[in-house]
Formats: structure tokens, sequence, C-alpha cells
């Protein structure tokens, strides 16, 4: 069947294959019928309408577009076309708009019977093959076209005004039919592979589009029409399909309930006054009772059935662990569904790898391959014949690393810390060995080895080299009259302003009790009295008082800066020299080439 139309008088007209076949509308029996025309009898018949007098406007494959007398067979009226009629929409009670294949649109004068309009791509169709009219009462006519476009005409003057392209994503899906929605202010079309989509026709834009993603039975949708309800009815591949949506829910009725075939035929749905619908399928005929079709369908329950690692069986524990050396994995699962088992549907996700539903298929089972190490949860959901989807099925687990693997990375581990530590340890020891405990400048031992790289450099190089030997004056009688502790933190006080006081490439080293050795490169004499005599006045004033009442500390500076040393034991014996006689002289001073 590829249209019914009631005739008003208790029949049902049915265009198939072979014309125009009529049943009872009481009890879907054959009715007697008028002898109909050679020009119907045998040709395939693709569209009917009633117009407001009774009349019946029958579109032929071959023969053009007739018009009826239901009720004698009377050929009223006989339009010759250059294709297949597709389509037929009655605009008001004056215009009949014929949908013709790869010629586009006519507009008949149902009083006249003679052509008003012709329009076509010169007029602005974006195709000539339109499947779906939808007239609105208010002289515009909506047309689908098969190139996936909406095309919106104004009927006085038979142009197109505007076009809409239904979805970029669903390019050239074919519209199959389309049909208003009072209630909701909207157009829905049905479209080839590009699922339901609604329409705003004041806004003339996309509002909506819902797919097999949302529920929907398939995306390929041949027919749709609105019940008094507001629900609607769908014409798809695995049957009728009732749609509410205002509530997004699906039901689908198919062999399972009776109809005689699941596929379903293009513009073949009718709804009479009867609230029944007559839905044409590849296998005839199906009446469906709108009103006993069941919107409470429970959905079907959902088992996992196994989990396979490696080809072997696994329980499906709370607390599963499943180590990423065991590469492949297989969840299976089943839904219970004694009423068209055929039609389930099954989505899976895997979340921590997946953020969405997979697409609906029949397959009762789920692999995934190399897992990284994490948290997973596998989730499925089965969908039944109705539509209807069932509550997720979930089994949480864990991928740890191979045992193998996590004792090798935890050797490598300790060996690391431990070469760290090692390392560390050295560096320690490294540093206490050229470090003065008590102090923290240089010890003797790495003071000797940066005075003989520096006299070495500067004899290669030219350069001066100053050398300067510090010692704290009357350090015994601070350590008698104060303490040895108090004479230890004033001796690392000295320390302190003297590593303060120089430049950054300059070393300070305790050399010896009380003495403090400065190895100032790059510096000349003169430079040199300058520095120690800045570091002299800077601990001469410095507040000891505050290390204990009554203290005060200052220093002796002997320097050196002989380059004809002959080695480092040369310079420092100068330097000492030079102490000695800042001693001699009254203390508290610097001595050097110059006179104290």
């Amino acid at each position: 069947m590829f249209a019914c139309q009631s005739d008003g008088l208790g029949r049902m007209w049915i265009a198939s294959e072979q014309g125009i076949i009529a049943v009872d509308e009481g009890d879907a029996g054959p009715a007697a019928v008028p002898l109909l025309p050679d020009a119907v009898a045998g040709q395939m018949v693709w569209a009917l309408r009633r117009d407001q007098r009774g009349r019946l406007w029958v579109g032929t494959d071959r023969a053009g577009v007739l018009c009826l007398d239901p009720a004698t067979g009377t050929v009223l009226a006989h339009l010759a076309t250059s294709s297949r009629v597709l389509a037929l929409c009655l605009e008001g009670d004056r215009h009949l708009w014929v949908s013709v294949g790869g010629a586009g649109l006519l507009c008949v004068d149902v009083d006249t019977y003679r052509m008003v309009h012709r329009v076509g791509r010169a007029e602005g169709l974006p195709h000539e093959v339109v499947n779906g009219l939808h007239a609105d009462g208010a002289g515009q006519l909506w047309a689908g076209t098969w190139s996936g476009e909406m095309a919106l005409l104004d009927t006085r003057r038979g142009a197109v005004v505007a076009t809409l392209t239904l979805n970029d994503a669903y390019a050239q899906r074919p519209v199959i039919d389309l049909t208003g929605d009072a209630r909701r202010g909207c157009l829905w079309v049905a479209t080839y592979g590009g699922g339901l989509v609604r329409v705003d026709p004041a806004r003339r834009a996309v509002t909506g589009i819902t797919t097999t993603r949302e529920g929907a039975p398939s995306d390929i949708l041949y027919s749709c029409l609105v019940d008094p309800h507001g629900d609607l009815w769908l014409g798809t591949p695995r049957g009728v399909a009732r749609y509410t949506p205002d509530e997004g829910r699906w039901v689908v009725v198919g062999r399972g309930l009776g109809l005689p075939a699941e596929e379903c035929n293009a513009r073949a749905l009718h709804l009479d006054g009867q609230a029944r619908l007559w839905a044409g399928t590849v296998g005839g005929v199906g009446l469906v009772d709108t009103e006993r079709v069941s919107a409470e369908v429970p959905p079907c329950p959902l088992y996992l059935t196994g989990l396979t690692i490696m080809g072997h069986d696994r329980a499906l524990t709370p607390d599963l662990e499943i180590e990423d050396s065991d590469y492949d994995l297989v969840f299976a699962y089943g839904a219970i569904a004694f009423t068209a088992p055929h039609q389930v549907a099954y989505r899976v996700q895997l979340v921590g790898l997946e953020g969405d539903w997979s697409p609906p298929t029949p397959h009762r089972f789920a692999r995934y391959t190399n897992l990284r190490p994490g948290a997973y949860t596998f989730r499925v959901a089965a969908r039944d014949w109705g539509g209807r989807w069932s509550a997720p099925v979930e089994v949480p687990f864990r991928v740890i690393r191979n045992r193998q693997a996590r004792e090798l990375e935890e050797t490598l581990e300790r060996e690391r810390i431990d070469k760290e530590v090692a390392q560390a340890t050295a560096a320690v020891f490294e540093r206490l060995a050229l470090q003065d405990g008590l102090t923290g400048l240089l010890n003797r031992r790495a003071l000797d080895e940066r005075l003989a790289q520096e006299v070495e450099r500067a004899r290669r190089h030219g350069h001066p080299l100053t050398m300067a030997l510090a010692d704290v004056d009357h350090f015994k009688r601070i350590n008698d009259t104060f303490g040895h502790q108090v004479g230890d933190e004033a001796l690392k006080a000295v320390a302190r302003l003297c590593q303060a006081t120089v430049r950054g490439g300059d070393s300070v080293g305790r050399y010896g009790g009380e003495e403090i050795a400065l190895v100032l490169p790059e510096t000349t004499a003169t430079e040199g009295v300058a520095v120690c005599e800045r570091l002299r006045r800077i601990i001469e004033g410095h507040d000891w008082a505050a290390l204990a009442p009554g203290l005060r500390v200052t220093i002796s500076i002997g320097l050196s800066d002989r380059p004809d040393a002959p080695h480092p034991a040369a310079l420092l014996a100068d330097a000492d020299a030079h102490l000695y006689q800042a001693k001699q002289s009254g203390r508290n001073r610097t001595c050097g080439a110059a006179p104290c």
C-alpha cells in the first residue's frame, strides 16, 4: 500500500501497485466499489486525496492525475504529467498541488481543472523531486525535496520565497514526508537517514533533530502524521512508531504485534475517524488501534552474561581487577524479550575511555583492547521493540599494572632512590671535607687548593692577586672573659661579615684558630688594602654587645700581593709577616706593601 483515503461513504480507498482497491471502514473487509476506469485499473497509484466536495484525486505512475467521483467511479478530470506523481496536497477548496517526479510542482484549480502554476528550478525550487508537501492554510506551502532541503512557496504567486537546509551533518538526506503540528506550532519532517527534524515555520529554522541516539527506532523515516492527542506516528523500516515529543517516548508496532511487515512504504499512513491507523507496508496493509497501543511497555530485562579475558572466563566480582598485560576483554550481555526479540538493540559505554554511548546495534558483546591502568565502568543498555531503553547495567573494574612490570618498576625505583641518596651523601661528605665545621667557611685544605689555583692562574695570565690574613685581636682574652661559647659565636660573626664584604669571585677560609684568610683574584695591593680596611671598619663598628655586654671585637690584617711569589706558601708567608707587623704596631689595622 502506497496511500489510503476515506471517501466519506464508509469505504477506505487503498492505492497499490495494481491500482485502487476499497475496503469497508467498519470491518476492513472487501467493499462494493463502482467500476473503475481502465486508466486506473492495473496502474500503480502513489497518492490519494479527498477534497471538500468528496471528490477523490488520484496520483498515478504513468497516467498523471485523475479526479474521480467515488460514488460512481466516473472520471471527472484527467491531468497528464511528464512523470509519476509522487505526492498530492490540497490547499483549501481551490487548489491542488501536485509533485511530479523530476519536474517539480504543479498547481491545479480544482474547479476548472486547469494548471495555475508550475514551479521548478527556474522558480527557485532547490530540487525537482519533491516528496513531502504541507499547506499551512495561510497562502504558504512547504515542500520537502530529495536534496534534503525545504522550500517555502507563496502559493498566490507560485514562487519560492525561502529555502532551508535541514542539517549540514546529514547533507543529502532526502525529505520523504512532512506534516504540520498546530498544537506545537511546528513542522515535523521525516527524512531518509537523517531522522526526525522539527522545524519552526515562523522562524524558518530547524529547532530539533531526533535520531537513534535519542531512542528513535531508525534514522530512516518514510511517513509522519500527528494524531488528535499530539502524538506522532511514523513509518519506519522497523514498523510503525508512535513518538510523544514532550516526553521523548517511543513505542514501536512491528510484526510481533501483528503488522504484516515491518518495512513501511513512503507516505503510507492514514488516521481514520475511529482512531485507527492504516499503515501501508511491503507486506500489505496493517490496521493499528492507536488507543490500545500501550504507552507503558516495560523495558526488557537485561543481564550481563559473562566476561572473557584473553579467551578465558572471568567472574564478574565487585572488586574486579585486570592486569594490563591481559589486553583483550570481551563483555557479553543479553536482554529477555518475548515480543519481537529480533528488534532488540544494545548500546554500550566504557566510562573512563568513552565520553558517550555507542550507536545502537544488535550485537551482544563488546570488545576492548590495550586499556591503560586506571578505573573504568562498563555500561550496557537494551532497547526493546517498543523503543524503550532499559536501565543501564554497570560493572566497575580497575586495570592495574602487570605483577612482573610492577616488580620491575619497584626495583628500578629503589635503585633510583639509592643512587640519589648516595649522590646526596657524597655531596654532603664532599662539602664537609672542604668546609670548616664552626664557621662554614672553606677549611685549610680547601683554602690551600683554591689559593694554588689562583696563584697559577695569575702567573699564567699576568693578572694581579692579593692574599690577606686576618686575626681576631685578643681572642684568648675574649674566651677567658666571656667564655668559649661567646668566643665561638664571635668568630662565626666575623666569618659572616668577611663573607658578606668580599665579592662573589673571592674566597674566604678559616686558616687556623682565629685566623681567616682572604684570596682576592684580579685585585691589586691598593685595591686589596681598600677591601681589607672596609672589612676592618665593619667589624670594629659591629654591635657586639648584642652577643655579650661589654664585648668588643677588632681584627688585624696582613696583606701580600707579591707577583713574584714562586708558590702559594711564599704568598702566605708574606701575608703572615705583614699580619705580625700589624699586631706589633698596635692591632686593629691593615699592613701590606705600604707602611701600616
